[in-house]
């Protein structure tokens, strides 16, 4: 699991920069992650990743679990998704689940997302003191300033559009 979460940092950054080789984008994501990784090894590391685990799963994945249903029913769209998800699957999508990858799964996990916010106001999680509860926010809002950016600022490149083989 790890090769596949620092392969996909890798591809991305690849992805982006054509002047940097794989190599040694590669070197450098590993050293950064061994560097960050040497927290854990501390004697309050239990500490660091019950901080960053509840940060992680209970705000951050929710929010880019809604952003992939809004890039995927609205963004490439839901029919194009699903036509191809059809064509290379020996699985079929219903026609319902468009409704619902576009309505009701966003839904779902917008009220959990309040409630998980709302609760997290109300008192810090496990009376964490509030510049350890700072991490755990950081940990939520630099990804999406970054994924944001990446978003925004142009690229040289052309993406491919998968679903219908042409560039957009």
């Amino acid at each position: 699991s790890a090769f596949s979460l620092v392969e996909s940092i890798i591809v991305v950054i690849c992805d982006n920069l054509d002047e940097v080789s794989k190599e040694q984008i590669s070197l450098w994501v590993c050293f950064l992650c061994l560097a960050l990784g040497f927290i854990f090894t501390t004697d309050a590391g239990l500490y660091y990743l019950d901080l960053i685990d509840h940060f992680a799963t209970s705000i951050f994945l929710v929010i880019i679990g809604i952003l992939e249903c809004f890039a995927i029913g609205w963004v490439l769209g839901a029919d194009k998704v699903r036509g191809y998800i059809n064509q290379v699957s020996k699985y079929q999508l219903p026609p319902y689940w468009n409704a619902v990858i576009k309505y009701f799964i966003p839904i779902v996990l917008l009220t959990l997302l309040v409630v998980q916010v709302i609760q997290e106001f109300q008192s810090n999680y496990g009376d964490f003191p509030n510049w350890a509860i700072g991490i755990g926010w950081s940990i939520v809002i630099l990804p999406l300033f970054v994924a944001i950016g990446m978003a925004i600022i142009p690229s040289e490149k052309k993406p491919t559009n998968r679903f219908n083989g042409v560039e957009q």
